[in-house]
């Protein structure tokens, strides 16, 4: 049996909060075998994306796509990423930090494992490691990098470096000028800096 699945454009959804994700991955490909599996996957953890939630039966139809799938290389990398994504919202952080390494292995180039990594080094307060997770998003070519700059900056205000925070903030309203988030970081963080001054 197969599958077709057509590729969706990436756009910022929520991840978890304070940081943005790309939606989950799905390639051109066909799936052979892989029944409903991956597109159960697929869907479970564009809801972790949404909602900031996952669940064990999401994560199960992405091991049983990966188990009983004959996937492309492609599918096999998506599944991996959006099972991690699925984790990190049930907040399962090193299994998800094992699939994203897995996704690594297959192609390091994929932007979005970058991006999916700094998001749940991030969630773990590891800030530093975020901002070099998504200044390698960023160095691969993300496809909205917008959400790569907001993200860094996020982690580099949590850092207490406001003037690479603000710098990242500008850069994604220089690529994105209508987008109200980063507006708001932007106009927040500014009068932080003026309240702290007086």
């Amino acid at each position: 049996m197969k599958f077709a699945f057509k590729a969706r454009s990436l756009v910022p959804l929520c991840f978890l909060p304070g940081v943005l994700a790309a939606q989950p991955m799905m390639e051109h490909l066909v799936v052979v075998g892989a029944g409903s599996y991956g597109k159960d996957c697929y869907e479970a953890s564009t809801v972790a994306l949404q909602f900031g939630v996952g669940d064990r039966d999401g994560v199960e139809a992405c091991s049983r796509a990966l188990e009983y799938g004959e996937l492309t290389t492609s599918y096999r990398l998506a599944v991996l990423v959006n099972r991690g994504i699925i984790e990190a919202a049930m907040g399962e952080f090193e299994r998800a930090a094992e699939d994203y390494q897995r996704a690594e292995a297959i192609d390091a180039t994929v932007p979005e494992i970058s991006l999916n990594r700094g998001n749940l080094l991030f969630s773990t307060a590891r800030y530093a490691d975020a901002v070099t997770a998504y200044g390698r998003a960023l160095e691969l070519g993300m496809s909205d990098p917008q959400i790569g700059y907001l993200n860094r900056g996020f982690a580099h205000e949590r850092l207490g470096q406001f003037d690479q925070a603000l710098a990242d903030y500008r850069r994604a309203l220089e690529i994105a000028p209508d987008w109200t988030l980063a507006q708001q970081k932007l106009q927040a963080l500014q009068q932080r800096l003026r309240d702290q001054s007086t």
